[in-house]
């Protein structure tokens, strides 16, 4: 198990607390992926090899409810125990908002390296006029005349043109815009438009979804959403068509 630890880690409220912060880079990378610690203290010193008192202070830390945090869940404490009747097993609080982050980072790279490659293969095809060499017809030579090297040139763009565009996942910087916003007005006025934005990005990043056109891939979101729901503004209806 591997984990990302962002710098702002020693920019925020931890500055200067050398137990907690280490103890909690070490237990992020030993958590499962919901952010869950099911370990005793004596299993996390084994793991890391530091001491069992090292380890103790730094969840004490941990646990501490704290007003300077970034994150005010659970009053900005950064582990909270599994249960009540026993002194170990933990959830990283925030584990779950800077694995999102994680993963938005690797859509990202992902984009990056589809674009890249794209225009690798798109560079790499060279439309033009094409060798022409002598060919024998009996004892005859011959040449292929400039016409029929413009036809094939010809064909080679048309064939390039009819490419489908490539999908793509879902771009990390797409937002809500007054288009996209008018399109779910005209058909469900009473709709949470933020809400369904958020729905339809969380769907695709969540499944690894790609398209070719996320313009359209909205305009599916709304159509469908007659069928399987929808959520709704505040005041009026709160459930779910």
């Amino acid at each position: 198990m591997y984990a990302k630890v962002f710098t702002s880690l020693w920019d925020g409220s931890l500055y200067g607390q050398l137990e907690a912060s280490a103890v909690l880079m070490a237990c992020v990378t030993l958590c499962n992926a919901d952010g869950v610690l099911d370990m005793t203290h004596e299993a996390i010193a084994g793991r890391t090899g530091w001491p069992l008192e090292f380890i103790r202070k730094g969840i004490e830390q941990l646990e501490k409810a704290d007003p300077r945090s970034r994150t005010p869940d659970e009053d900005g404490r950064r582990f909270v125990r599994l249960d009540e009747h026993r002194d170990w097993g933990w959830l990283i609080v925030n584990y779950g908002k800077y694995r999102e982050l994680k993963d938005v980072d690797a859509v990202r790279e992902q984009n990056r390296r589809r674009v890249r490659a794209f225009r690798q293969r798109k560079n790499g095809v060279t439309v033009g006029n094409a060798d022409v060499t002598d060919v024998t017809r009996g004892n005859a030579p011959s040449r292929h005349t400039d016409t029929d090297t413009d036809t094939e040139a010809n064909k080679k763009k048309t064939s390039l043109s009819k490419r489908k565009k490539p999908s793509a996942p879902f771009p990390p910087d797409l937002t809500l815009d007054d288009a996209m916003r008018q399109r779910v007005f005209k058909q469900f006025p009473d709709a949470d438009t933020e809400a369904m934005f958020e729905q339809f990005r969380d769907h695709h990043l969540a499944h690894a979804k790609t398209s070719a056109n996320w313009s359209a891939s909205w305009g599916t979101w709304i159509a469908n959403a007659g069928k399987f729901g929808y959520p709704k503004k505040p005041g009026g209806d709160l459930g779910w068509r």
